[in-house]
């Protein structure tokens, strides 16, 4: 309980006082629930921008800063929790928000736990997160960091900033390792991502169901992967059947999910720019958010850049409005200054190989297992029936996108779709920007880490179908009828996400490290 104490009191002193501390300035007009997580994932970005630079100056004691100018908000805070007892609590979005927390912890929860005198971890977590608890205890101790697996050997060309969020409690508030990173990093930043992304529905569609379909999808949404074995295709891997990682298992990857979180935090704060004349600091903040997500997770940065300079080209040449195009400026300019004081001069990143996943896609034994049409292209390939390859590609292009985004293809309902929101245009870029790169480029070294551009594109969707879905929906005066289609749309979209979480519970772990090792 102690480990527990000291990180919620780490939570509240380093990140939502001076969050809020921050967005106070902004004057947003939003319910106290949502200032509060918003203030949370911007105090997150405080946090490690400043305890990077304190350990580059050699002074770990900056983040201490962070505490002080939080405590100058805490009068605004309190009188914020004042005013929202006297308001009266939406039990079932909170019940929905934590049921999605829930269930997104259920990959997480096991591992780390003790098993024949050892430690049980499953599904990646025998890799991933023995490299975050190794990279953690790293920076806790030394800047620059090790490469955990090469003594004396700097680390260089990953992104750190989850890892750095996780070592300074370790190093402040003496939390446990395995405890932070399977319990309770993960639980803070699905409490606040689930939360963010509520509020961004509800406002978008103008509705409570747009609130509710957005946490839906951004949770409990999966691939169609379970489809394929009526086919005598696929596999018993249905969450990935298709390549692309699924919400039910993003807290595996937490660098990815801490960058949606940062994501989340910017749309928001888009949302409300209109409302507020400080136009200075919303130019900066919502800057440093997209910047920070450069040295948390790459991709993510790369995609959301695209989006900002196309809309911000589109709305100079249509409507002489230069704000999306400053914000694309200065998140290049500080996502590129983090990038490069971190990559260690950089290095190959990825190489021209297109269709490669469609390729893989539809030979591999655990993707869609479909080897004869592989087969059947190269032979046509080889006799110049160009036609006939063409034919193959396309079909391998739509099992990728209709099978990985499933249900998600209700982000094309919804009426008036070229007069959709700024923020919703954005959302739009994010998805056509995160899905090419996987179509055209491979990585170098471990070929399909380009599919995480395409991660953003899931979430940008799920996010839109719940927009589209609201608004579709809200036409049908049949209210029975609204309610049969909800249920067969959650009926084919959670098959994938009870198959993978069923192998996170089982008794036996993927992995055992032993006492001795």
């Amino acid at each position: 309980m102690f480990s527990l104490f000291s990180f919620l009191a780490y939570a509240i002193g380093f990140y939502l006082f001076p969050g809020w501390q921050t967005i106070r300035h902004l004057k947003f007009k939003l319910p106290f629930g949502v200032k509060s997580l918003l203030s949370l994932a911007v105090g997150m970005s405080q946090l490690v921008l400043v305890a990077y630079f304190g350990r580059w100056l050699g002074a770990w004691w900056l983040v201490w800063g962070l505490v002080g100018w939080g405590l100058v908000g805490v009068k605004d805070f309190l009188k914020g929790v004042r005013f929202a007892g006297r308001t009266k609590i939406n039990w079932p979005v909170v019940v929905l928000i934590l049921a999605a927390v829930g269930f997104q912890m259920l990959v997480m929860v096991k591992s780390g736990t003790e098993y024949q005198g050892g430690l049980a971890f499953w599904g990646v977590h025998g890799h991933d997160g023995i490299w975050h608890l190794a990279l953690m205890q790293e920076l806790a101790q030394y800047f620059p960091p090790q490469n955990p697996g090469f003594a004396g050997v700097e680390l260089q060309n990953y992104h750190y900033f989850f890892d750095l969020l996780g070592a300074e409690i370790y190093r402040v508030a003496g939390v446990g390792l395995i405890d932070l990173y399977f319990r309770y990093l993960p639980f803070l930043l699905a409490l606040t991502a689930n939360g963010l992304i509520y509020r961004l529905g509800l406002s978008l569609s103008n509705r409570q169901s747009g609130g509710g379909w957005a946490v839906f999808w951004f949770s409990f949404g999966s691939s169609l992967g379970f489809v394929l074995p009526w086919f005598n295709k696929g596999s018993a891997n249905w969450e990935t059947a298709f390549w692309a990682m699924q919400p039910a298992t993003g807290l595996q990857n937490p660098p990815f999910y801490f960058s949606l979180v940062l994501l989340l935090a910017t749309l928001i704060i888009l949302l409300e720019r209109k409302k507020s004349q400080r136009k200075r600091i919303y130019l900066w903040l919502p800057a440093t958010l997209i910047g920070t997500i450069a040295v948390v997770k790459v991709y993510g940065w790369l995609v959301i850049l695209a989006g900002l300079g196309w809309l911000g080209f589109w709305q100079i040449i249509k409507y002489r409005e230069k704000y999306y195009f400053q914000l694309f400026s200065a998140s290049l300019i500080v996502g590129g200054l983090f990038y490069f004081l971190t990559s260690g001069g950089g290095a190959g990143f990825v190489k021209w190989n297109p269709g490669w996943f469609l390729k893989v896609m539809l030979e591999a034994p655990d993707r869609v297992n479909w080897s004869i049409m592989e087969v059947r292209r190269a032979n046509w390939a080889g006799a110049g029936r160009w036609g006939r390859v063409a034919a193959v590609w396309v079909l391998g292009l739509g099992l990728f996108v209709v099978g990985n985004l499933g249900t998600r293809l209700a982000a094309c309902l919804g009426k008036d779709s070229h007069k959709k929101s700024l923020v919703e245009k954005l959302l739009w870029a994010i998805v056509v920007f995160g899905f090419l790169p996987p179509m055209l480029f491979t990585q170098e070294y471990v070929a399909w880490n380009t599919i995480q551009f395409f991660y953003y594109s899931i979430f940008a969707v799920g996010l839109l179908a719940a927009v589209g879905w609201s608004r579709w929906t809200a036409g049908i005066k049949n209210g029975r009828l609204v309610v049969i289609m909800g249920i067969g749309l959650v009926l084919l979209s959670v098959p994938g996400s009870l198959r993978t979480v069923s192998w996170h519970l089982g008794e036996v772990p993927a992995t055992h490290v032993s006492a001795k090792e």
